[in-house]
């Protein structure tokens, strides 16, 4: 914090009012004594929360929660003896349940007049840097001895010769339709793309997804990728990789995209078309370089977000950066941990982000957690100190009490020191099923705090819990034959 202060009308100004900006501003309120002269700056008069609750986690999860719901009644319902025959989707009340969600997830912390409460000043509009300490919004200028940039981040919209830009859905602009489409092509087999995929395949969309890679989820753990493919193509997903949109045609409400793959050209009927293909940092009104911060470039030179030390201290010292505008993970949850680890080193602070144990989730039905290393990446580092223990969802009695037997636990370890199970490290867990996202957590602190996996084999889990699952996997983790 600056020592003079007092020549600035504020302490500390965030731009941008999601997750990161939110938790460091709450963070500054609250642990810097009720002395700090705060203010948020959000281009979008009275609405805060920023892109995962108003366009992705939140009412995103919630229709894919929806649609499980929809399909578990057309496919199970009847092996538990429950007739819904009658069962049908009335998609535009499921559109509103999942922006009344949002509202009601809105209201309880990330209403405006929280954060009024708190002390903070909110200035509506876009926010570029005249100098190092001087913003611009509208016709005003605001100093400040600290900045916190929280901008986000946007949809990546390719251009396809024969569409207008707007003709392409992203996930903001999806959730804006009230009439389920016929058919949908997907461009992107990442999270986002096979999250939508499958619920509006569940919804009773005929869905397409294509790929220019030669792997679905190409960040995941190879077989459990493959997996979860497996499972998307048997509820009717074409999934289409190693192709390239070569440009479209419309005729009435339907769009004709000809994709090239395997050597050949295809020409596909579809009513929507969804972009999946990734996000890139918002920063284009900032002006950066009026203040001085430098930002990140791939080989190409096109900008990959703001630059940051691993304090996310920018080249600017008492300008500060985190979540999607710094990148690289695009994770709610990577965002709030830097809006907090910034606001703690503003307050002088020494706080490092540290990712080596970085959990994340695709919500697809069954859920794929991630943690760690894959088994081609953990073999590549460790070669032969490398030992993969599997379990499957169908050998766990709480998955089959339930009906939700797909998938497996798939836990990465070192062999430990001279074969013995001392200082076993966790290097990876891939978990594909039920409530992956909530099981992946175990491994997580396991991995996170360096303990030896061991001694949560030693835990008692309760019966008949999916945790115990884990349990069962260390188990036989420590007592395979292969040490």
């Amino acid at each position: 914090m600056a020592k003079n202060r007092q020549q600035y009308d504020f302490d500390v100004i965030a731009i941008g009012a999601g997750t990161t900006s939110l938790t460091a501003i709450k963070t500054l309120a609250k642990e810097g004594g009720g002395k700090l002269r705060l203010a948020m700056i959000e281009r979008e008069a009275e609405k805060v929360g920023g892109d995962c609750l108003f366009y992705g986690c939140v009412p995103t999860k919630t229709l894919l929660a929806t649609a499980k719901l929809y399909h578990d009644l057309q496919t199970k319902a009847a092996t538990r003896g429950i007739q819904a025959e009658s069962v049908r989707l009335d998609f535009a009340a499921a559109m509103q349940h999942a922006h009344a969600t949002v509202n009601r997830i809105g209201e309880v912390s990330d209403a405006p007049a929280f954060y009024r409460d708190l002390g903070v000043e909110l200035v509506w509009g876009d926010a570029g840097f005249v100098d190092p300490h001087t913003i611009q919004v509208g016709e005003r200028r605001i100093t400040a001895a600290s900045f916190v940039i929280g901008t986000g981040s946007q949809p990546i919209v390719p251009e396809i010769g024969g569409l207008e830009r707007g003709e392409i859905l992203t996930n903001e602009t999806v959730l804006q339709l009230s009439t389920l489409p016929e058919s949908m092509l997907i461009l992107g087999g990442g999270p986002i793309g096979c999250e939508f995929g499958q619920m509006f395949a569940r919804f009773g969309c005929q869905v397409t997804i294509v790929d220019h890679g030669d792997s679905l989820l190409s960040k995941e753990d190879e077989e459990v990728a493959a997996m979860l493919r497996g499972y998307l193509e048997a509820e009717g997903i074409r999934i289409i990789l190693g192709a390239d949109v070569q440009g479209a045609s419309k005729r009435g409400k339907l769009k004709t995209l000809t994709i090239r793959h395997d050597g050949a050209e295809e020409q596909l009927k579809v009513e929507a078309v969804l972009s999946a293909v990734g996000r890139e940092a918002d920063l284009a009104a900032l002006h950066l370089e009026a203040a001085g911060v430098a930002v990140a470039q791939d080989e190409q030179g096109k900008v990959q977000g703001i630059q940051v030390n691993d304090h996310l201290q920018t080249s600017v010292a008492h300008i500060w950066a985190g979540g999607d505008c710094v990148g690289p993970y695009y994770f709610t949850h990577v965002a709030e941990q830097e809006g907090r680890f910034i606001a703690r080193n503003i307050l002088g602070g020494k706080q490092k982000r540290n990712y080596a144990a970085l959990p994340w989730v695709t919500f697809t039905s069954p859920e794929l957690a991630h943690l760690g290393q894959t088994e081609a990446d953990a073999r590549a580092a460790h070669g032969d100190n490398v030992v993969v223990t599997k379990l499957k969802f169908s050998e766990i009695d709480r998955a089959r009490i339930e009906g939700d037997e797909e998938g497996m636990i798939k836990l990465i370890t070192t062999k430990g020191v001279l074969g013995s199970p001392v200082a076993v490290r966790i290097l990876g867990a891939h978990i594909l099923g039920p409530a992956a996202g909530e099981l992946i957590h175990e491994f997580a602190t396991a991995m996170s705090a360096g303990i030896n996996p061991g001694l949560f084999a030693l835990a008692l889990h309760a019966y008949p819990t999916l945790a115990l699952a884990n349990r069962q996997v260390l188990g036989d983790r420590f007592t395979a034959k292969d040490e």
